[in-house]
């Protein structure tokens, strides 16, 4: 239920995004870039969906679909576990990431509190995970 309030905050317009389109697409790509070095290499893949902050609760929400892959048997099959976690402390583009040549890099105290927030999505799973 929690998940689903906190889904419904983020996609209601009273929660206004303070990043733009443009800027909430960099930021899920850089976080997926990285995603391949670090919490992807787990039991999950990922797909990041939505990044949405609000400057009143000075935090992001994190959307993403954590995904199982069943090659047992004939057919792989795929299970999506959506999930969504709270990063605290960041509404500011600038304090997310940094301009690289092949793009945009997660700023580094913004990279740890984003492992977090992933972190407490993969618990999530665990707990209803067959």
């Amino acid at each position: 239920m929690k998940k689903l309030i906190l889904l419904m905050l983020v996609t209601s317009s009273i929660f206004a995004n303070t990043l733009s389109e443009k800027q909430e697409s960099e930021v899920l790509t850089a976080i997926d870039n990285i995603c391949g070095d670090t919490w992807c290499e787990g039991d999950f893949n990922f797909s990041f969906n939505l990044f949405v902050c609000d400057e009143n609760t000075n935090s992001c929400v994190l959307q993403a679909d954590l995904i199982v892959y069943d090659y047992s048997g004939e057919v792989e099959t795929e299970k999506r576990f959506p999930q969504s976690c709270i990063v605290k402390g960041y509404t500011n583009f600038n304090q997310m990431v940094e301009e690289s040549r092949w793009g945009y890099d997660l700023q580094w105290p913004f990279y740890e509190a984003v492992t977090d927030c992933v972190t407490e999505m993969e618990e999530a799973v665990y707990q209803v995970w067959e």
